[in-house]
């Protein structure tokens, strides 16, 4: 038996940590030196799922500056920050989709408070000719929209999948 080194992705870990440590700039120029790398959208998307994580388990990690009282001047949560973060990113859209699928619909409330509205993101998606992500963001808007407004956008999806041929 002999074991196998494989790489292991840091970089979400190191992204974390500078987010927790009110270093966005730092954090947004590392994550862009790496953003055409082989792995980089599933550190985006690791990132976003353990902000998500933390934040519905209680545990969003907030250091609170020095000298802080009532905790009112407290900074952004971690997952406002991994959002402001990655939001950056063409791969926006998808990574919140792709993170909204893997997660319990009991999070979805959480993950677009921070995120904005999934109806924009998905008409986002539309404009842009990622019709695929539109298409995941779907069963999510009927489960968190209604019926009415997710009918809408598969109507809205559906005539340029037929226009390109992309069904």
């Amino acid at each position: 038996f002999a074991p196998i080194a494989e790489r292991q992705p840091v970089l979400a870990c190191l992204l974390r940590r500078l987010l927790l440590n009110n270093r966005l700039e730092e954090a947004l120029q590392l994550a862009d030196s790496y953003s055409q790398g082989p792995h980089f959208a599933r550190s985006m998307e690791w990132l976003l799922y353990t902000a998500l994580d933390a934040a519905s388990h209680g545990h969003d990690a907030r250091p609170r500056p020095e000298g802080s009282g009532n905790g009112s001047d407290r900074p952004a949560s971690e997952l406002s920050k991994t959002i402001e973060l990655i939001s950056n990113f063409s791969q926006f859209s998808q990574l919140v989709v792709s993170v909204a699928r893997k997660v319990d619909a009991s999070m979805w409330p959480l993950l677009f408070d921070a995120a904005g509205s999934p109806a924009n993101l998905c008409e986002s998606s539309i404009h842009n000719g990622e019709l695929d992500h539109a298409a995941a963001y779907l069963l999510i808007i009927h489960d968190v929209l209604g019926a009415t407004e997710a009918s809408r956008l598969t109507m809205k999806t559906l005539k340029p999948a037929l226009t390109m041929s992309k069904y």
